[in-house]
């Protein structure tokens, strides 16, 4: 089952200009569900001035989360027969334009 995280693509669908919010529907949905915030007051504000910032998404742990998923996303497209081959190429070094194996501690 895929979900929108899983499209993570510059072509993903998230990312087109009509899956956005315009600053009028956007001014529409604050109205709608939270109280009026007097930073729209501001001169030059705009809906595109707001990006989502890592920093604060990344708080209270959700990193290890996110980190998590993302390894285990990336080993599904790594090469191997199972699991703990997909991830053993995780942790191959490129050495000189090639890759070698891993200290012989990591593959115990």
């Amino acid at each position: 089952m895929f979900t929108q995280a899983h499209h993570v693509g510059m072509d993903a669908p998230w990312r087109s200009e009509a899956e956005r919010f315009t600053h009028w529907d956007l001014i529409a949905r604050i109205l709608a569900n939270a109280a009026w915030n007097p930073i729209w007051l501001v001169p030059h504000i705009h809906a595109r001035v707001f990006r989502i910032d890592w920093l604060h998404c990344a708080d209270q742990g959700c990193v290890a989360d996110y980190m998590g998923n993302l390894l285990w996303m990336v080993q599904l497209k790594l090469p191997g027969r199972d699991h703990k081959a997909r991830v053993l190429e995780l942790w191959m070094k490129p050495v000189g334009g090639q890759c070698v194996s891993p200290c012989t501690c990591i593959c115990t």
